[in-house]
């Protein structure tokens, strides 16, 4: 039975894969990948990929005794909490990453909404408000050329008085 399970964890490591990308494969260290932050071209995060190979049976030195034995099972324990170390290792190291990355997508959401909101209030105007200044402005224009008419009147008004 422990031999089968070291087997399966090779088995998993081999086969997992997602969207046709293998993550956990026995081959050689897998893709980096850089992320850009914010608009900067120089603010980018560099994820390394897991290291898989350090992670295998193979490698630890697990499952590698075909008949567990009193003899060697304390060597297979040590095996094994070299292994579940490593595994934590590469768990603390993606699980930092992966807050990061969770902080800045909250910190570039915020940027958005409060752009959003910024241009929302360049951008909208409110209808009633304005409706009302331009019917103010139209009275005034009306009575600004009532009051020209009037006042251009009153001189012609003056000359017929003296005949």
């Amino acid at each position: 039975e422990y031999q089968a399970l070291a087997d399966e964890i090779d088995h998993i490591a081999e086969k997992t894969n997602f969207n046709g990308n293998t993550f956990l494969n026995k081959g050689a260290k897998g893709t980096d990948i850089t992320i850009q932050l914010s608009d900067a071209s120089s603010d980018t995060m560099k994820i390394s990929a897991i290291e898989t190979k350090k992670l295998t049976t193979a490698t630890l030195n697990v499952g590698t005794s075909k008949a567990l034995t009193a003899a060697n099972a304390s060597g297979e324990i040590t095996a094994l909490d070299t292994a579940i170390q490593n595994i934590a290792d590469e768990r603390a190291t993606f699980g930092s990453q992966l807050n990061r990355l969770d902080h800045n997508l909250n910190n570039v959401t915020s940027q958005a909404t409060n752009m959003a909101a910024a241009a929302s209030q360049i951008e909208d105007a409110d209808m009633a408000k304005e409706m009302s200044e331009m019917t103010k402005f139209k009275i005034l224009n009306e009575a600004g050329i009532s009051m020209l008419s009037q006042a251009n009147q009153t001189p012609q008004m003056v000359s017929k008085l003296l005949q």
